[in-house]
């Protein structure tokens, strides 16, 4: 039990890379990414007019591919996505659907709806942007209601401020929809070179990567010796 808030969490984060392989892949742009702790992977369908880094540069083509999808969602016209979400996360089976919505255009608007079905009770998480404020509504059950709210000005004040980018994982989404999410995803893990698939009748590249060790040392300092010396976190 005492996973479900982090679980909820994750899950969060997961919904949303699903939401991206949906409407991303059918206009052909770009990227899919199902990012997992402690590691991530990403499809995205080919295109040419991406420069994907040098022959051999691994790093450097999944980026460009992720950053640039990145990129094109935060300029998109508006657009809606619906979810569909199964994750085994902590020996627990978790199935959920919802919908994500995105003003695009250059906005930070979105609003995400997701109900997650968790053992016996359904649960559910709202999040609201609307450029300046995010608000978050949990609802694990009758007595674990939650509603938050972040300040997108003051956050990224204190960032500019303190010479810092570095942004948590669950505050990926928070701090710019799936655009900040995709853009997350890029920074804090390394991939390997795409490789061409299909999903359906659709061409998609295909990347897999994991938590760069210095990215996931900052998130669990107590490991970070462990972590920086090549060991496996421990979650």
């Amino acid at each position: 039990m005492k996973y479900r808030l982090p679980i909820f969490t994750l899950l969060g984060l997961a919904a949303m890379t699903v939401a991206a392989a949906e409407w991303m892949i059918a206009p052909g742009c770009l990227s899919r990414a199902l990012a997992q702790s402690p590691s991530a992977a990403s499809e995205a369908p080919a295109d040419s007019s991406i420069d994907y880094g040098a022959p051999g540069s691994d790093a450097s083509a999944a980026e460009n591919i992720l950053t640039t999808a990145a990129r094109r969602l935060h300029e998109s016209p508006p657009f809606e996505a619906k979810l569909r979400e199964r994750i085994d996360l902590f020996g627990q089976q978790l199935v959920g659907s919802g919908v994500y919505m995105q003003a695009g255009q250059g906005s930070d608007q979105f609003r995400l709806e997701l109900k997650i079905q968790l053992a016996d009770r359904m649960t559910s998480l709202t999040q609201v942007c609307d450029g300046r404020y995010v608000w978050t509504r949990r609802d694990l059950g009758p007595e674990q209601q939650y509603l938050s709210h972040i300040d997108l000005v003051r956050v990224r004040r204190a960032l500019a401020e303190s010479g810092s980018t570095a942004i948590p994982p669950n505050q990926w989404l928070a701090i710019g929809g799936l655009p900040g999410l995709l853009n997350g995803l890029s920074e804090n893990f390394a991939f390997n070179t795409p490789a061409t698939h299909q999903l359906g009748e659709l061409p998609v590249w295909t990347t897999k990567g994991s938590w760069r060790p210095e990215m996931l040392a900052d998130l669990l300092p107590n490991q970070a010796d462990a972590i920086l010396a090549g060991k496996p976190a421990s979650l």
